[in-house]
């Protein structure tokens, strides 16, 4: 049934739809259908000063790796570590049979301990009832050769007279030298107790305590070498031995791996390898943990391989949490160039299809592919040359789909500063 406020109403939408449609995709023109605007987000074209970036890839190194061996022979009698096992620097990993070694220790000290009680003795010198001893002794001698001159005079005046015979006066001679020697003798023993030994004596004393010292420590040195310890902290990755077995002097206990801090080792193109500095940070990307790291370059390495051109560098990454294992494919963005001014777009501008690279302007609100050529990289930003100019806005979302000369609703106006001059269209954003 007919209704002349339906008819009112009919009217009054198709006015607005007329109105609020602009006529380079409402309408057709010249026989063509009309294009319908497309949503997407755009960003500015800046400048700035970066570096350029390359990108090159390589594989997760431990910080440090090696052998963990004997420093000599012995039994093995404690191995409590398995391959996969976390250990800390000090940790004991091996323990050797010193059964014999301690045998060698204890009678090593024992003669240490004799000789250094000899050494003590001279440094103390002779004690005072040694020397009042020898005192007496003296003053005995003494007055037994007084005796004997007393004696001598006597037998040599009878002798002289003749009232004594020649063997009375030979064994007179004869005690009363044996008196006299024995008082200097004694007379002797008394300075020298009174002086002390001689500084030779101690000297030679102490060097004999000294060698056995020596002695004693290398035993005791050998003892403490039967404890094989971690010499840092990390992962056991192989056993070489196992209980029971002997090992030798620099025979494997163990290999291990610290991975605290990872060491990305890459190859830079010659190219590039001038502009790489010690402590420069460097972007990594880890497949595997799908995940991007922060290290900084800790050795450039000047020997490179002549036939690929390229020179070794590693980057340390830092990694407590364990989360990176050795050998593991790395990706790295490093440092390749000088400071530049360069106009700039998010990389997301620019769409890659075999050789050429295009990016979508926006010109009075209509989307134009300009073919640019991309230098410098860095981080998320790509320096583009090309017809562009600074502050121009380019599509970074939704490019994919756009066709040459399609209208542009920027659905980001209020992030660009700008006001919307399309009219607004309901619909779901583009998804890249």
């Amino acid at each position: 049934m007919y209704n002349p406020a339906n008819k009112t109403v009919l009217t009054i939408s198709l006015s607005l739809s007329i109105l609020l449609t602009p006529p380079s995709y409402a309408q057709k023109q010249k026989g063509k259908p009309a294009i319908m605007p497309a949503k997407v987000l755009a960003a500015k074209v800046t400048m700035q000063k970066l570096r350029a970036v390359v990108n090159v890839v390589g594989t997760a190194m431990p910080d440090r790796e090696g052998a963990v061996s004997a420093e000599i022979s012995g039994l093995v009698i404690k191995l409590d570590v398995r391959e996969g096992d976390f250990v800390k620097q000090g940790q004991l990993i091996c323990k050797l049979k010193d059964t014999a070694l301690k045998l060698q220790y204890d009678q090593a000290k024992a003669e240490l301990e004799g000789l250094q009680q000899y050494l003590d003795e001279l440094l103390a010198g002779t004690r005072k009832e040694d020397i009042d001893r020898l005192k007496a002794l003296v003053k005995e001698a003494q007055a037994v050769k007084e005796k004997w001159d007393r004696e001598k005079k006597r037998i040599e005046r009878l002798y002289k007279e003749k009232a004594a015979s020649i063997k009375e006066y030979q064994d007179t001679i004869s005690d009363w030298q044996s008196a006299v020697q024995k008082y200097y003798q004694m007379k002797a023993e008394l300075a020298k107790a009174i002086a002390g030994p001689r500084k030779q004596t101690i000297a030679r004393a102490r060097a004999q305590v000294q060698a056995q010292q020596a002695r004693v420590n290398q035993i005791k040195d050998q003892i403490d070498k039967t404890s094989i310890y971690a010499p840092y902290t990390g992962y056991v990755t192989a056993k070489k031995t196992e209980i029971g077995q002997w090992v030798t002097i620099g025979g494997s206990i163990v290999e291990m791996i610290a991975i605290n801090t990872i060491l990305a080792r890459v190859d830079v193109p010659e190219s590039a390898i001038n502009y790489i500095r010690l402590n420069d940070k460097a972007e990594i990307w880890i497949d595997a943990l799908n995940r991007k790291f922060t290290g900084r370059i800790a050795h450039i390495i000047p020997r490179g391989d002549p036939a690929a051109r390229t020179f070794p560098v590693e980057i340390a990454i830092d990694n407590r949490s364990g989360q990176i294992k050795a050998g593991m494919f790395v990706r790295a963005k490093l440092p390749a160039g000088p400071m530049m001014n360069v106009m700039v777009v998010p990389r997301d501008a620019i769409i890659f299809k075999g050789p050429t690279r295009t990016i979508f302007v926006i010109r009075n609100n209509i989307a134009m592919p300009i073919m640019v050529e991309t230098g410098l990289e860095y981080t998320e930003k790509v320096a583009v040359f090309g017809k562009l100019k600074p502050n121009e806005l380019v599509v970074i979302r939704g490019n994919e789909r756009l066709r040459p000369g399609q209208p542009i609703i920027i659905l980001n106006t209020k992030q660009l500063g700008l006001k919307q001059t399309m009219p607004t269209i309901k619909g779901k954003f583009p998804q890249k």
